[in-house]
């Protein structure tokens, strides 16, 4: 049995988010892609989960 978290947050401008994160040197998992709740991409947060961000 696997076990984990999924953490989806909805943000104002994900392309904007995601640039923001990778200048500040954030791992970015999963590049920006438009999907069914519009853009969205995948960081790394700081303990190490993966986190999904998406919006307009």
């Amino acid at each position: 049995m696997l076990l984990g978290v999924a953490l989806w947050f909805k943000t104002g401008d994900a392309q904007a988010l995601h640039d923001r994160l990778q200048a500040a040197g954030t791992p970015i998992v999963k590049e920006p892609e438009d999907g069914p709740f519009g853009r969205m991409f995948t960081f790394l947060g700081p303990e190490g989960y993966a986190i999904t961000a998406h919006g307009n």
